[in-house]
């Protein structure tokens, strides 16, 4: 007899105890199916969490979200590969977060939409402005650079889709003005 937790062993020491001593092993997913690096992702993917909410909001009988879920689900279902990166997934989340914005400035409407705050749920934080700036600092050395706009790639290729490239530019050039 087994009993697993999706991420990690979350669970409470007494709880636990109770099980093991009835004969149940506690563990991880992971541990329990044997599963590679490569295939915890493909579980744990936006998609399969966004599968796993809609089942939740069904049963709770919202159907407001199940729909907004639907949707989004959907546009990521859309993509021409049949597995699309984490990145990719991110990039698709932002364009649907930016048309939903989009469309409620032009309706003069004021306060984010359900669909607008499903979207960001699934959106991970974005790297902010000291962050990006303590890690450029920290980790570029322009002197070694031709270019220092080749500082952007490195810090993208770091942060994937947690970072905006526009502002990673702007604190590129703020920072290899200073160094001159």
């Amino acid at each position: 007899m087994l009993i697993y937790e999706r991420y990690n062993n979350n669970m409470d020491k007494e709880k636990q105890e109770r099980l093991e001593a009835a004969g149940w092993k506690v563990g991880i997913a992971k541990d329990f199916l044997s599963l590679t690096d490569e295939e915890c992702k493909k579980i744990d993917s936006l998609q399969t969490a966004l599968r796993h909410d809609i089942k939740i909001s069904i049963r709770q009988r919202d159907s407001a979200s199940t729909e907004a879920l639907k949707v989004i689900l959907g546009e990521l279902q859309r993509s021409p590969t049949k597995e699309i990166s984490h990145d990719e997934e991110i990039k698709i989340l932002k364009k649907l977060e930016k048309n939903e914005e989009d469309m409620l400035d032009h309706a003069g409407i004021d306060e984010p939409s359900l669909y607008l705050k499903l979207v960001r749920m699934y959106l991970p934080q974005m790297a902010d402005q000291s962050e990006l700036e303590w890690w450029i600092k920290e980790r570029i050395d322009f002197s070694t650079l031709k270019n220092p706009m080749q500082a952007v790639g490195i810090v993208m290729k770091e942060f994937g889709a947690r970072a905006d490239g526009r502002i990673v530019k702007d604190i590129v050039m703020r920072i290899s003005e200073a160094g001159k």
